[in-house]
């Protein structure tokens, strides 16, 4: 793949303690986010070692394993965009589309942690 010319601009030591910021950074894949924008809210999945992200305007959810390519991982998903896991492992999706904020369960179901805040429905919950 290709290495793009932008550098990570560093505001604080911190990030140097997960990633090295001296590292170019290199384009590993692309057709993601059509017309509307890049592909968002990436999520380093350890123990399987790929990467999850959303390709929120093609309403996918992508993995990518290092050397090799990106597959669709979940589709459709709402428009979800920022991903994280609990404590216990599991995917935690904020859905644009359903506006709520779910989460994936260990057996493939999937729970509604939040869809309103003070009586009033969440407006595309992000990140």
């Amino acid at each position: 793949m290709s290495q793009v010319s932008t550098r990570i601009e560093q505001f604080a030591p911190e990030p140097e303690k997960i990633i090295a910021t001296s590292e170019p950074i290199r384009h590993l894949a692309d057709g993601f986010g059509g017309a509307q924008g890049p592909a968002e809210g990436p999520l380093w999945w350890k123990e399987g070692r790929y990467l999850l992200f959303s390709d929120i305007h093609n309403n996918k959810r992508m993995k990518y394993v290092p050397g090799g390519s990106a597959s669709v991982f979940l589709e459709p998903t709402n428009r979800a965009n920022g991903l994280t896991r609990d404590l216990q492992g599991r995917l935690i999706a904020c859905e644009h589309d359903s506006r709520r904020v779910t989460r994936l369960e260990l057996d493939g179901s999937l729970t509604v942690i939040a869809n309103s805040f003070q009586g009033r429905r969440l407006n595309r919950p992000n990140d």
